[in-house]
């Protein structure tokens, strides 16, 4: 692990610093110029969109985190908690129920359109990048954005 980088605090501060992080994390360095360049790895509305899913569909009756991990090669968010019951890994663009209604719109003040899943998956694909995988397991949902070095 490069860093690891703990954020607690009322929701919007949590999402204002994440984006702000990530957005940090995620740049290219060009070394024969000796510094970031703008190109971006993934959309940032894809894997922005993924952190949001995360918080409003995890489960809080589980205490673990969200955790967000960077890769050369693709990037993973691990939610806890399984998909919301009627939501399966087939039908996840075509369903919009949520865990958490209540946190759902309060997150629309960031952007949150209800079509998170549509989105990321619209905005992998404008990229040119591999389509978002979505694994779940009984205690969690895990996204994977692959990027341009995977492929």
């Amino acid at each position: 692990m490069i860093q690891e980088t703990k954020l607690i605090g009322p929701l919007p501060r949590i999402l204002n610093s994440a984006k702000k992080t990530l957005t940090n994390q995620l740049r290219s360095f060009d070394p024969d110029r000796c510094k970031f360049s703008g190109e971006e790895h993934y959309p940032t509305d894809a894997w922005f969109e993924g952190l949001l899913n995360a918080v409003i569909h995890r489960s809080y009756r589980i205490k673990d985190p969200i955790t967000i991990d960077i890769f050369d090669d693709h990037l993973k968010i691990l939610s806890p908690g399984s998909f919301p019951e009627g939501i399966t890994t087939e039908n996840i663009c075509k369903n919009e129920l949520g865990r958490n209604p209540a946190i759902g719109a309060g997150i629309a003040s960031f952007g949150g359109t209800g079509k998170g899943v549509s989105r990321i998956f619209s905005e992998m694909n404008a990229a040119g990048l591999p389509e978002p995988i979505y694994i779940t397991r009984s205690d969690s949902v895990k996204l994977v954005l692959k990027n341009r070095s995977s492929i």
